[in-house]
């Protein structure tokens, strides 16, 4: 989806699935939106870490390496629901569903899976130890709950979504936040600019400086199959493929992304001229 609202599809790009670990960079963009800059950096930093997402290690100060990694997902989570004293999961994660059908322009419904939510809770053995790292730790947002927190944490990488409602969120990033459907500003620019580059930091597991070197463009994968691409002015698109390589990306999302920059100038420093 490009951001004045051309569009292209192939394959079976209305199928359903969790969008997993697609669901971080945004959960943040809410936390920075909502609870702002400065408190949310309290608790989750903005550096690659170099280790497997679901890594038991922080920073010298305790906070997660990034927002993209377990640790900094489970944190922002746990901050997005101590805003939300009063509210259960489901009600938090309702929220930002609803923000995932405002950047998609409301083109299709945004769907939640209990199956999938459930599933992650009962597999979560790390992420309680990741959990209980922080809390022990850093201490957690406002004393949230630790439960609550992790069902927010579970319920997000439970939303489900197709690769054509992706690729407009990720064309209303391309934008600076506006979607190019709805014309509606659903980020600010300096937030998307601050999500953006999280998404190029850290967004590709621990594969990040790799793809960051092939492909340079902002991006975002899901353990379902799913990658969110930013090409920022420009567009926004999206690829759902299953199998995944050893570091939990999209085996040929990943080869797509490297022919498309093959293809066409679109990494983010293809506009050096060698001073020609």
């Amino acid at each position: 989806c490009t951001v004045d609202g051309q569009r292209l599809a192939l394959g079976d790009v209305d199928i359903y699935h969790s969008i997993q670990s697609v669901s971080k960079p945004l959960t943040y963009a809410f936390a920075l939106a909502r609870e702002g800059v400065a408190f949310t950096h309290q608790f989750v930093g903005v550096e690659p870490s170099g280790r497997p997402f679901n890594a038991l290690e922080l920073l010298p100060d305790m906070r997660p390496y990034n927002p993209c990694v377990n640790a900094g997902a489970i944190m922002i989570a746990g901050l997005v629901a101590s805003g939300f004293p009063d509210r259960d999961s489901r009600g938090i994660t309702q929220e930002l569903m609803d923000l995932w059908a405002e950047l998609c322009g409301h083109c299709s419904p945004v769907h939640f899976s209990e199956e999938t939510m459930l599933s992650e809770r009962a597999t979560a053995d790390n992420n309680f130890a990741i959990a209980y790292l922080l809390q022990g730790r850093r201490g957690l947002p406002r004393g949230v709950d630790l439960h609550k927190m992790l069902d927010v944490y579970f319920s997000c990488c439970s939303i489900e979504m197709t690769a054509r409602m992706l690729s407009v969120a990720a064309a209303t990033l391309a934008n600076g936040g506006v979607c190019p459907i709805s014309g509606r500003q659903v980020l600010s620019t300096d937030i998307v600019k601050k999500t953006l580059s999280v998404m190029q930091a850290a967004g590709m597991y621990d594969s990040a400086g790799a793809f960051t070197l092939e492909v340079g463009l902002p991006a975002k994968s899901g353990v379902a199959g799913s990658v969110l691409v930013v090409i920022p002015n420009l567009l926004g698109f999206a690829t759902f493929s299953p199998r995944l390589d050893a570091y939990g990306n999209s085996v040929r999302g990943v080869r797509f992304c490297r022919q498309l920059v093959e293809r066409f100038s679109v990494h983010v420093y293809d506009n050096l001229s060698g001073g020609h």
